[in-house]
């Protein structure tokens, strides 16, 4: 299980890096500076990987050589920012997780609303009395 978990790691830590040297490649090619989230950026990498890795396969086998092609452009990205962009990016990530978790905390959504509305009882409807009773 530990090792499924790393995998993911390694997996999110490759395509961030991957979309980061696009996304800048990209801003150069351009010449104008662009704004893109963490997510963006993992969700380009996976599909500049995704080519890559297919262009890679029409000339020899996908193994250990592609893997290392694809490190090796991960260190030179890693070294070409300084640390306080990454530190930055994890602040961001840290704050957009803790959004989420508030706002699963307090679901907003109509369904959750009814929910809640019929499980408080300072909220449920009282019956209304029969006629001829007393109303106490």
């Amino acid at each position: 299980m530990i090792s499924v978990l790393f995998n993911w790691l390694y997996i999110f830590i490759v395509t961030f890096l991957i979309g980061l040297v696009f996304f800048k490649l990209l801003s150069v090619f351009l010449k104008r500076q662009l704004s893109f989230s963490f997510f963006s950026l993992i969700l380009c990498g996976v599909a500049v990987t995704t080519v890559y890795t297919q262009l890679l396969s029409l000339f020899c086998k996908i193994g250990a050589l592609a893997n290392l092609l694809l490190i090796l452009l991960c260190i030179a990205a890693f070294i070409a920012y300084p640390r306080s962009f990454y530190l930055q990016y994890l602040k961001k990530l840290k704050n957009t997780f803790f959004l989420l978790e508030r706002a699963a905390l307090y679901r907003t959504d109509p369904f959750h609303r009814i929910l809640y509305l019929t499980r408080n009882d300072s909220h449920r409807h009282k019956p209304l009395p029969c006629a001829g009773s007393q109303v106490v």
